[in-house]
């Protein structure tokens, strides 16, 4: 992961997971209605590349536009290298510990 890049993407991670989020549950809803539970528990593992939730991290990239970082969706999972670490590590450090709390007002 590139730790120097976090700050600059930040902010594009954190609306990324929401909408990951949003659509997860989606996705489970029809044709039931989702528990408290399965929502933790994709608010959990949608920053942890080890868990299904999160592969929306393997389809994007990091491009350098002048000055700027932009997370770019590219439609299909690349391979994860230090970009895809850092995309897990900004969301890491944007859901800190706020999964729980994440889940509860989407519930």
């Amino acid at each position: 992961a590139r730790r120097e890049d976090i700050p600059f993407i930040k902010c594009q991670v954190c609306e990324k997971i929401a909408g990951q989020i949003y659509q997860q549950v989606k996705k489970k809803i029809s044709p039931k209605k989702v528990s408290e539970f399965q929502i933790i528990e994709i608010a959990e593992n949608v920053c942890n590349l080890k868990k299904e939730e999160a592969d929306w991290i393997l389809q994007i990239d990091i491009v350098e536009d002048r000055d700027k970082l932009e997370l770019v969706e590219q439609g299909i999972e690349g391979q994860c290298n230090s970009e895809c670490k850092t995309i897990e590590r900004a969301c890491q450090e944007v859901m800190g510990y706020s999964d729980t709390d994440v889940a509860e007002f989407v519930y």
